[in-house]
């Protein structure tokens, strides 16, 4: 995980878009990529975790196929790119959207994706408060 969370990084970025030192659509763009790499490790643990807790804890049902791909991680699996999607415009969700995706196997191509593309406004939007905020500061 970041040390620092988006909502502290992006508003000092957008403050330096307002000074010159960065152009604000590529500190959104780095913000997202940086939201997007933090999130693989919380995925890749639960899914590494998944199978020795499914079969340790888990229920399987008549026909030997586990709890964990029934029920809401089947609809996870079904809708799992819009709730990445729109996790990563939440501010608490944001932070465990990758556990579930984790859980219903995401493929990792389209997480990355959709955590990109949910994290790119999500940074412009607070680099965009910080430049806006350096400008009523100077």
């Amino acid at each position: 995980m970041h040390p620092l969370p988006s909502e502290l990084i992006m508003p000092f970025a957008g403050y330096l878009a307002f000074q010159g030192t960065f152009r604000l659509l590529w500190a959104a763009t780095a913000g997202a990529i940086g939201c997007n790499s933090d999130r693989l490790s919380p995925m890749k643990s639960v899914v590494m975790a998944d199978a020795p807790l499914v079969e340790r804890y888990g229920r399987c049902d008549s026909d030997g196929v586990a709890a964990s791909s029934i029920g809401p991680i089947a609809s996870f699996a079904r809708w799992g790119y819009l709730a990445v999607f729109l996790g990563r415009l939440l501010p608490v969700v944001r932070t465990f959207i990758a556990l579930p995706a984790g859980i219903a196997r995401m493929p990792r191509g389209r997480f990355h994706l959709y955590t990109f593309l949910g994290s790119w406004p999500w940074c412009l939007g607070l680099a965009y408060l910080g430049m806006k905020l350096g400008g009523e500061l100077a």
